[in-house]
């Protein structure tokens, strides 16, 4: 028997189970004997090996999100029993072909067009558009994202805003003492709006908007990752990364249209070019909001290193998978920006006392179990 951590997929929430074999089962059991998961052991692949104090992970194939964390001494115990443990599912002919023929396609003057063309045209159209349009943008975007996501969740749309007065109160107080930075250029501190959903993210919306979730708030483990990722959010307010990609997607797609034409399902295909177009130049984006986050977080007093921790953690959860993918992400690797944040040298303050922090937790209801 063996000992590991064990997420489903499904939710932000890490159980510690015991690891058992059973027959040509691996059975995973929470500390109340309760099975979690089952896993043919001809199915368990694994995803990368543990290294000294990172655990490896272990996954049901190589598709679905539900992984097993185990360290060494415990992995030990495991790999005798799974046979294909290291089994690769990819062939050349399933997927390395197609994908080298679907590449050749591309020609000089569409990589052009897409890569230097559009973006510098987003940038002026961004930097030149009416406030007013922008606003109108932002607020149709906002009610758009939350009818979308309540329906996701099976919820009323007017029931996604959480009402929490004491936390709203609270997380007010930071928007507003990061907005009032010089460095962050903003004539107003940007609306906020958290949404009750189990989603972790957060977003900045065009016109001044941000939307915090309930399911990054319960992920963080924190005050000071919170208030890191809300600063990151406003320093793409800051910068007009929010509208400056609007205008950009909003491009990219129709370009993507017109050269496929739609009787190939070319709605479709333009989204995805879209996400893969956009996430070359992108990251510099973030890496611009990472930057002024932590220098405001700084300024203030607050520390910043708790955010460099969350990042830590989406490495560890996101593994090989985020570097293979590293190309197609719109974020730098995680594993990068935390330690581009903890080279920093800046204060030890906390963004928040005990009990504001237990009331921002609150401010959909309390923690969701």
């Amino acid at each position: 028997m063996a000992q590991g951590t064990f997420h489903d997929g499904l939710s932000s929430r890490r159980h510690s189970v015991s690891v058992a074999r059973e027959a040509a089962d691996l059975v995973l059991r929470d500390d109340s004997e309760t099975i979690l998961a089952r896993w043919p052991l001809a199915e368990v692949r694994l995803l990368d090996r543990p290294d000294g104090e990172r655990p490896g992970r272990l996954g049901l194939g190589r598709s679905g999100d539900a992984r097993l964390m185990l360290f060494q001494a415990d992995f030990n115990v495991i790999a005798p029993w799974c046979p294909n443990l290291t089994k690769s599912d990819v062939t050349w002919q399933s997927h390395g072909r197609p994908m080298l023929l679907w590449g050749g396609g591309a020609t000089l003057s569409v990589l052009l067009l897409f890569f230097v063309v559009l973006p510098w045209l987003a940038r002026v159209v961004a930097l030149s558009l009416p406030g007013d349009w922008e606003r109108d943008l932002g607020q149709a975007t906002e009610e758009f994202l939350i009818t979308t996501i309540a329906r996701l969740d099976g919820k009323d749309p007017d029931r996604m805003v959480c009402a929490g007065k004491d936390g709203a109160l609270i997380l007010a107080r930071i928007n507003q003492r990061l907005a009032t930075d010089s460095r962050m250029g903003l004539e107003h501190p940007p609306s906020l709006t958290v949404i009750d959903t189990d989603l972790v993210n957060a977003l900045a919306l065009p016109g001044g908007r941000m939307l915090l979730f309930r399911g990054l708030i319960e992920e963080v483990e924190h005050p000071n990752e919170l208030v890191g990722v809300l600063a990151h959010e406003m320093g793409h307010l800051a910068k007009r990364h929010p509208t400056e990609m609007a205008v950009q997607a909003a491009g990219t797609s129709v370009l993507i249209s017109l050269l496929i034409g739609d009787v190939t399902g070319g709605a479709a295909l333009a989204l995805l070019g879209e996400s893969v177009i956009n996430g070359v130049y992108s990251r510099d984006k973030e890496r611009e909001a990472d930057d002024l986050a932590v220098a405001i977080m700084t300024t203030a007093g607050w520390d910043p290193k708790p955010f460099a921790r969350f990042f830590d953690r989406l490495a560890e959860d996101q593994g090989s998978l985020e570097e293979t993918l590293a190309w197609v992400s719109s974020h730098p690797l995680s594993e990068n920006r935390a330690t581009a944040i903890r080279e920093i040298q800046g204060p030890d303050g906390i963004a928040m006392t005990d009990l504001e922090w237990a009331k921002v937790n609150g401010i959909c209801g309390g923690r969701s179990e």
